[in-house]
């Protein structure tokens, strides 16, 4: 049988593409509570929109409007639920609740429930390609590449959050909204160094393993070892010591991070420094990465709608943010001006 992607013919022969879904199967019940969960989350967010923009109340009503609107669509969904799945409904509503904004004004601000929900989103959508793959049939090619479209495409809604007439900041300057995004796109770098790139590292053999096995745990990383660059497969020595001199880098940014809101949501010169020179390094990385894939003549692509989407896409934002976020911080550095509003 000819490989369709790197690392193929190591697969095991009883690949799952077209077997028959079970109508009562585990998987099918745990996509059932998780579309019930996402469906009311989504709606949840509706009815708080739509409460936020058509009343002319004080805020204290408007939050006590949402609160009760969030309250009985988590009831609602928890009554509809079956006994032995109520334990998913209760757990919403404490999720619901934490990023509920608290009448003190000390809560979460809106743009900062907002990301959350975009990392929710992030995590949730890979089960879900996992068993349209796995279980449904869809060829790997088409589940993996739309996955990717979707990581992508939270990013950039992340990266935009900060520019929305969200609660709270519609009165913000531009200058304001740049320093808001400025931060969110930092914590999109720092995102994959821990989350995807670290685990990599330590459990290469494991994830591995798991990738060609199609498990549900390791499907975070499987558009990218099958299909998207070979050298993620294969732990090629060059990509793995670039990797760990971004996880090096990205420990000082993160540092730098913590502290910005230890102090208040507030840079020092050092801190903002150290932002500064992770970006520089963020921006040569992918510029070695690109290169030598380039000039070895891409033979780690499996093919061009997968290199377009997996190798050019999904790296573009390494490719320009760092370099904004750098002169950002030049200017900041230069007016004295180091508090950010987020």
């Amino acid at each position: 049988m000819t490989a369709a992607y790197p690392g193929d013919e190591y697969a095991s022969p009883g690949h799952p593409h077209g077997a028959t879904l079970q109508p009562k199967s585990l998987f099918a019940q745990i996509y059932e509570v998780a579309s019930t969960s996402i469906s009311t989350v989504i709606n949840a967010a509706r009815r708080f929109a739509r409460t936020r923009w058509n009343s002319r109340a004080p805020g204290d009503s408007v939050a006590a409007t949402a609160t009760a609107t969030v309250t009985d669509t988590a009831s609602r969904s928890e009554s509809a639920t079956a006994p032995g799945d109520r334990s998913s409904s209760s757990l919403l509503k404490a999720l619901l609740g934490v990023l509920r904004p608290r009448e003190d004004g000390k809560g979460l601000s809106s743009l900062q429930r907002g990301l959350f929900g975009v990392l929710a989103a992030f995590f949730a959508i890979h089960p879900v390609f996992w068993f349209l793959e796995t279980k449904v049939g869809i060829p790997q090619q088409i589940t993996s590449t739309s996955m990717v479209l979707c990581v992508v495409g939270l990013f950039a809604t992340a990266l935009a959050l900060p520019w929305m007439r969200l609660p709270g900041q519609e009165e913000r300057t531009r200058a304001e909204r740049l320093g808001a995004t400025i931060i969110v796109w930092v914590f999109i770098a720092l995102a994959p160094r821990f989350i995807w790139e670290l685990p990599w590292l330590f459990f290469f053999d494991k994830i591995k393993e798991g990738v060609l096995n199609q498990s549900l745990w390791t499907y975070m990383w499987a558009p990218v070892l099958m299909g998207g660059d070979a050298r993620y497969l294969n732990g090629d020595p060059l990509v793995v010591t670039m990797e760990w001199i971004a996880v090096v880098v990205g420990a000082f940014e993160l540092y730098a991070i913590i502290q910005f809101f230890r102090n208040g949501k507030r840079f020092t010169v050092n801190q903002l420094g150290l932002i500064m020179s992770g970006m520089v390094v963020e921006v040569t990385l992918p510029a070695v990465y690109f290169g030598v894939e380039i000039a070895n003549k891409l033979e780690n692509m499996s093919s061009p709608v997968e290199m377009w989407v997996k190798f050019v896409l999904l790296n573009l934002l390494w490719c320009t943010m760092p370099i904004l976020t750098f002169v950002w911080g030049l200017r900041r550095i230069g007016s004295q001006d180091l508090a950010v509003k987020f």
